[in-house]
Formats: C-alpha cells, sequence, structure tokens
C-alpha cells in the first residue's frame, strides 16, 4: 500500500498513483497488458519512509474494453482475493493457451447441463463465452473462500481497499449507442455508476449490482461484432440462487434501471435550477432536484414495460479506455483535489490501415452473361433433356434431369431472393420506391460485375466499420488525452507498434523521435535492438481474436506480445522520466527507479523475452 497521503491542495508526484487504460484487442490486447502489468510490478520504488513498493501497488484505477477486460478484471479478483501476483500471472497466461478457450465455449453450448443455472439465458455463443469466463474468475478464488462465484459484490466492500480502489470494464449498449459501464461503486470512496447518464442501475440499490456475475461483464465487454451476438440485459445476467445471497433475477434487475429521455432530462434539470436559482431555494430543495434524477423507471412509469437492451463490445465507443479513465480522474480530481500522479494507455492498436483494394471484375464466358441469360439457358437445357425424353431411361438420364430441375429451382430461388431483398429496403420509403422500380437492371448485368459490385461494397463495408471508425474514435480519445492540459507531465503511452520494425524505422517512425523523444534516445542509449524490433513486429501481426492457431503456438506469440508489453512500456517510461527531469530535477526515488529501469532495458537489448518466465511469487 502507498504509504504518502495527500490533503485537497498537494498534488501527488509523477508515479506516485497512476491511472491506467487498457485497450481492447482480444488476446493480442490481454497478453500485451499482462506484460505491461507484469513489468509494473517488476519495477520497485522507495517511498518517503524508506520501505520499497512496486510500482503496480499504486495503480488506483483501471479502464478496459473488450480484450484488455481479461487482464482487468482477473487482476482485479486475485488483488481482492489477496494473492501473489505470481498466481495472476500464470492464471492468465496459461487461460490463453491455444484455442483451449474455443473447445470450452463449443462443449459449454452442446451440453444441457451447463445451462441449468441460467434457465432465462438464451443458448447462443455469446453466453457460452460468459459461462465460460465465468469459470476463469471462478477459479481464481482461493480454497475457503466465503465466496462461490465472482461478482461485483466482492469488489464494492468499503471496509476493504486495496491499492486498486476500482476498475471499470466497459460495454456499448444498443438502446442509445453509447459506453456502458460496468465499474464496482460502493458509494463511499468508489464514486461512479454501472452504466450510463441515460440507463444505469440505481447506485441506492448495491444489493442487486453487487449480484452480477464477472462472467456475463465480461461477455459483455468483448462482445465482438459480427462474430458475436449481443448479450441482452437482463435476461442474459440472470441465474438461479445457489449462494446465501440467492440469484439474480430478471425482476431485480428491471427494478433497479433506470433509464431516462436525455433530452427531456436535460430540459427538467435546466427547469429545476433556473426554479431554485430564481427562488433562492434552500439546499434542501437542490437535494430534493438532484434526488429526483434517481428516480427508478418504475416509480413515475408503474404500467411501462420492462426495459430489454443489448450489449456489445466496449471497443465500439471507447476501444483504448480512454474515456473512463479521464472520468475517473476528473471525479478523483473533485473528491481530493488533484487527479492521479501519471495516467498510462498501454493500446495495441496503431493509428495505421491497409488502404482500400477495389476487387477485379471476374471475365470469361461464365462472367459476362447476366442472369437473365444463365436462367433463360438452364431453362431450354431442361426442355431439350425432358422434351426429347434424352437418356430418359437410363440413369444418367435420371441424374441428368434432376440436375436440371434443381437448377432451374435454384435459378429461380436466387433471381427471386435477390429481388425481394432490393425491394425490401424501405417499403414504405424512398428506397423501397427506388429498389422495385430498378431491380430488373440488375437481372441484365453481366454476372461477373454483379458479383465485383457485391464484393466492392462488402469490403468496403467491413474496413469502414472496423479500421475507419475506429481509427477516428481512437483519434479523438487521443486528442481530448493529449490536449487537456491539466494531464501535462502526466501521460505515458504505451503502445504495441512503437518499437515494431515495421514502424520503427519508417520516416513516421523516426519523424515522431526527431522531434520530442530524440534526444532521450541518444542521451540513454534508448534505440532497440533488431531483435526487440522483429519481436514487437511479429506481436503487432496478430489477428483480434480469442486463441492462438498452431502457427502462432509454435512460434511463441503469446510470449512474444507479454514480452513486448514489458519492454514497450519500460521504454515509456523511460522517455516519460527523460521528459520531466528537462523541465524539473527528478526526486531521489524516481532517479533510483530511473537506474533500474536503464539496467533493465540493457537486459531487453540482449534477450527481449528475459522477464516472461521469470518467476512471480509475490
Amino acid at each position: 500500500m502507498p504509504s504518502a497521503t495527500h490533503d485537497r491542495h498537494t498534488a501527488p508526484q509523477p508515479l506516485e498513483t497512476i491511472g491506467l487504460a487498457i485497450s481492447g484487442g482480444g488476446f493480442r490486447a490481454a497478453s500485451f497488458s499482462l506484460g505491461c502489468l507484469a513489468y509494473l510490478h517488476h519495477c520497485t520504488i522507495e517511498t518517503e519512509e524508506a520501505t520499497t513498493e512496486t510500482l503496480l501497488s499504486r495503480v488506483r484505477f483501471i479502464a478496459s474494453a473488450s480484450g484488455g477486460s481479461f487482464t482487468n478484471l482477473l487482476y482485479a479478483t486475485y488483488l481482492y482475493t489477496e494473492q501473489p501476483f505470481g498466481d495472476f500471472y500464470n492464471a492468465l497466461r496459461e487461460f490463453m493457451k491455444g484455442d483451449e478457450l474455443l473447445a470450452q465455449v463449443f462443449a459449454t453450448l452442446e451440453s444441457d447441463s451447463a445451462w441449468e443455472a441460467t434457465p432465462d439465458k438464451q443458448r447462443n455463443l455469446i453466453n457460452a463465452f460468459s459461462l465460460a469466463y465465468q469459470q476463469l474468475f471462478d477459479r481464481a478464488l482461493p480454497p475457503g473462500s466465503p465466496h462461490k462465484h465472482v461478482t461485483l459484490g466482492l469488489f464494492g466492500n468499503p471496509d476493504h481497499l486495496p491499492p486498486l480502489r476500482q476498475f471499470c470494464a466497459n460495454a456499448t449498449e444498443f438502446r442509445n449507442g453509447l459506453t456502458f459501464r460496468f465499474q464496482n461503486p460502493d458509494q463511499d470512496s468508489r464514486q461512479g455508476w454501472v452504466g450510463n447518464f441515460s440507463l444505469y442501475l440505481d447506485p441506492r440499490q448495491l444489493s442487486v449490482t453487487n449480484k452480477l456475475r464477472l462472467g456475463d461483464i465480461m461477455a459483455a465487454s468483448s462482445c465482438f461484432p459480427s462474430g458475436l451476438e449481443p448479450i441482452m440485459f437482463p435476461n442474459d445476467f440472470t441465474y438461479t440462487g445457489d449462494t446465501p445471497a440467492g440469484g439474480l433475477t430478471q425482476a431485480e434487475l428491471s427494478g433497479a434501471l433506470i433509464c431516462r429521455n436525455a433530452v427531456q432530462q436535460a430540459r427538467q434539470l435546466h427547469d429545476n435550477a433556473t426554479e431554485a436559482q430564481n427562488q433562492l431555494a434552500p439546499q434542501e430543495q437542490l437535494d430534493l432536484t438532484m434526488e429526483t434524477r434517481l428516480t427508478p423507471v418504475a416509480a413515475s412509469q408503474p404500467e411501462a414495460d420492462a426495459i430489454t437492451f443489448g450489449l456489445m463490445d466496449g471497443g465500439i465507443d471507447d476501444n483504448q479506455g480512454l474515456g473512463s479513465l479521464l472520468l475517473a480522474d476528473a471525479r478523483h480530481r473533485r473528491e481530493t483535489g488533484h487527479g492521479y500522479g501519471t495516467l498510462i494507455a498501454c493500446d495495441v492498436n496503431s493509428p495505421y490501415m491497409s488502404q482500400y483494394a477495389l476487387p477485379q471484375t471476374k471475365t470469361g464466358l461464365l462472367w459476362n452473361r447476366s442472369l437473365r441469360f444463365w436462367s433463360l439457358a438452364a431453362g431450354i437445357l431442361f426442355a431439350l433433356l425432358t422434351g426429347t425424353g434424352y437418356l430418359w431411361d437410363t440413369t444418367a438420364g435420371t441424374v441428368l434431369s434432376t440436375l436440371g430441375v434443381l437448377g432451374i429451382l435454384l435459378v429461380i430461388g436466387l433471381n427471386f431472393g435477390l429481388y425481394r431483398t432490393l425491394q425490401n429496403l424501405g417499403d414504405d420509403g424512398t428506397w423501397g420506391w427506388a429498389a422495385t422500380r430498378y431491380v430488373g437492371y440488375f437481372f441484365t448485368i453481366p454476372v461477373g460485375s454483379l458479383l465485383q459490385m457485391i464484393s466492392a461494397r462488402l469490403r468496403s463495408t467491413v474496413i469502414l466499420a472496423a479500421d475507419v471508425y475506429m481509427k477516428q474514435i481512437r483519434r479523438m480519445h487521443y486528442q481530448l488525452f493529449y490536449e487537456n492540459k491539466k494531464l501535462d507531465n502526466r501521460r505515458v503511452a504505451c503502445m504495441l507498434h512503437t518499437l515494431a520494425n515495421t514502424f520503427y524505422t519508417t520516416p513516421s517512425g523516426n519523424t515522431r523521435k526527431a522531434t520530442s523523444t530524440a534526444s532521450c534516445v541518444a542521451r540513454y542509449n534508448l534505440s532497440p535492438s533488431a531483435l526487440m524490433q522483429q519481436i514487437a513486429a511479429d506481436a503487432q501481426a496478430m489477428a483480434t481474436t480469442l486463441w492462438f492457431d498452431p502457427a502462432e503456438v509454435s512460434g511463441e506469440r503469446r510470449d512474444k506480445l507479454i514480452a513486448t508489453g514489458q519492454f514497450t512500456l519500460c521504454y515509456s517510461l523511460l522517455l516519460y522520466l527523460c521528459n520531466l527531469e528537462q523541465k524539473q530535477p527528478l526526486s531521489p526515488q524516481l532517479q533510483a527507479l530511473q537506474r533500474r529501469m536503464l539496467t533493465d532495458w540493457q537486459a531487453f537489448q540482449q534477450n527481449p523475452m528475459w522477464l516472461v518466465k521469470t518467476p512471480l511469487s509475490k
């Protein structure tokens, strides 16, 4: 536990208290961030009382999205149950072995007994993942634990405050399109809602919130679009009662849910504030106004139907977790008079993307003809086969005729399906009118051109959703991160691509080094070795998946990602301290930390993987 204390007017020193954001990115993000936490645990620093503690013990808040939530939530589980960091490290590293998670998920999907305790859950892929995740967290409970399952209640005891005060796992709700934050509030030292401004769980009903299971939260945070279906609230978060606290029902969750119209609520708050100001209302009336904000839907609209909404990947709205980190920093500033000493972003995504390549149009006899032509040709062929009785008396003739019939039915079905799809784009609007009017032209276009048009649209839509939108949202969050003057001298960006040879030796990488970091790189010999750059490049090449395929297993990609998180954070922290000392002298404690990290950097230069398998028992 950190020993330094502050009043409302004393800001913490750099790295004295830390807020951390972990990006999404499947097992790539989980492995990289595991390396980041491992290096923070490895780094020790002296306190003013001449004791020693790790940098990880100074982390007060962690925000995450998608795959980064594996690291966030599992670390919190081991920390709050007072288990060694090494146990957490080994458990998560082992969990990400090969495709064992996928095997467990499909076995769960197949097993009837696996769903007995969750009768209201839909039997689908995302809920199979949630049950598998719950087993991961439940295995983390130590022998003799009073808890049977890991729920938010494990982290909401105001009398039990480990170094990590609060975590936040981002999801995205599909009612308003906003980030839905799963946090561990206790309304004492840990503030913040489960939800967002428009849709949240009543903070006065913590007994309900505390029964949310971490497996369901993890599933919501890592629910990849297109690959998985949304996890539905409240049904998919319920379970039967096999603990003293009982289960969690739809009625409980619906009763705790507050859903408000943001426009109407803003107008109401404005009117109330104006009226209170005009009447010089006492504090009690202002408190009543704030109390109105927390009125559940059921209290004001008793006849309203129960609200159901879908939740998906937290990376849709805030894949870096920076929005949640900045909100937590602002809360901390309001409560204590200052923010965290340092904010660290661990990010496996980059601002770069592969450009769009136009699909080529296939040519040739088959591709140059239209659907109408091939429909007519199939009809003529069938007429020839059946009308003349050709080969009808033989097995071959029967087969050919049958294939002819099936071919015609297939062509008719495809034609009709295409027609109805285009026609149903908007039966009641202008799109429906245009589709109905011009749908026939698609049957006269060469098949090769038609397929090229479809392929171009599919490919561009995937790039738009997976790259253009995601990277633009990423830029917006980093813009907020870097343009906020209150965060000056408090930012550390640890990005997976920074030291990869695919970036470090490029003009963009050199330009970056030539501006703010060139002098630090030269002064402390921080240029990465060729082996470090290659390992980082191999780590960066991993796709966003929840498995490692056989080639990745044999190539040790999981451990390369962990190592890249370790030596990239070492590099980023050394740059951070170097930039700080150019503005003011470092404290003796930070100088000693800098010397130890320089020794680590030299070891990484020689063997980038040296810390991955180092025993971690503390």
